[in-house]
């Protein structure tokens, strides 16, 4: 189902904003699908926080996962859809990445990176890669103690001022052991823990300190799915070395 019989099927539950929204959406598809929020925030006089709204109304994660859909949906329409290459589709959803990504939440990540004691970055199987290069560039590049245990890191010591940050596209089911042992530990001796996923509905979210959500990679078909979420956890621990040496020139 495309995004515009998508609308459709929501409308009555859409409100006086979100009909605003959608009435400008049907008018000006090719607008809509090249537009920055701050254009389309202009143009509609509306916040961005209701274009998210909007979005997530859809079944979407944010404006930016919408976008990416109604720029194929507008294609599609005029006949203009070819197969897309890999690199299309990763492009696609790497500039979502950048585009979505929640800059405050990313601040403040940054900050208790640079103020923890010793941050651990884990990922399981594949997404130990991003795991791996976040940590070694944090304590390569930046000096900070970060490592990236290899097995037996259920019985690492932790401490309140250590950050723990884990990659995990849904399941999560491989963390769950760790989690729920920290939980149960004296506030002095857990770590601040940060999930990074694309699931909402995460099983480890309501056991994190910090959730930040990637775009969705659902519509992307299995044979792409795990390189995409590979570049993706990248795209987005590459954003953060990078917040990490804006915040540090600031202190």
């Amino acid at each position: 189902m495309n995004i515009f019989d998508l609308m459709e099927t929501k409308l009555r539950s859409f409100t006086k904003t979100d009909r605003t929204i959608y009435e400008n959406l049907k008018r000006h598809p090719n607008e809509f699908a090249q537009a920055s929020y701050g254009e389309l925030v202009s143009v509609m006089g509306v916040s961005q926080s209701a274009l998210t709204r909007f979005a997530k109304k859809l079944g979407f994660n944010g404006y930016a996962d919408l976008q990416f859909q109604l720029n194929n949906d507008v294609r599609s329409q005029a006949g203009l859809v070819e197969e897309e290459t890999n690199a299309q589709i990763y492009a696609g959803f790497l500039k979502c990445v950048e585009d979505e990504v929640d800059r405050a939440e990313l601040e403040r990540l940054a900050h208790d990176i640079l103020a923890a004691d010793k941050v651990t970055c884990l990922g399981f199987q594949y997404s130990g890669l991003p795991a791996r290069f976040l940590s070694f560039n944090l304590l390569t590049g930046y000096g900070i103690d970060a490592d990236k245990p290899e097995f037996d890191y259920l019985i690492h010591p932790y401490t309140e001022k250590d950050l723990l940050i884990i990659f995990s596209a849904a399941s999560g089911e491989f963390f769950r052991p760790l989690l729920k042992r920290l939980n149960v530990l004296d506030r002095r001796d857990r770590p601040r823990v940060v999930l990074v996923t694309m699931s909402p509905k995460h099983v480890l979210r309501r056991q994190s300190d910090q959730v930040i959500l990637l775009p969705s990679s659902g519509k992307v078909i299995a044979p792409h799915l795990v390189t995409l979420e590979n570049m993706m956890f990248l795209m987005f621990a590459d954003m953060l070395l990078a917040e990490v040496e804006r915040v540090r020139e600031e202190l």
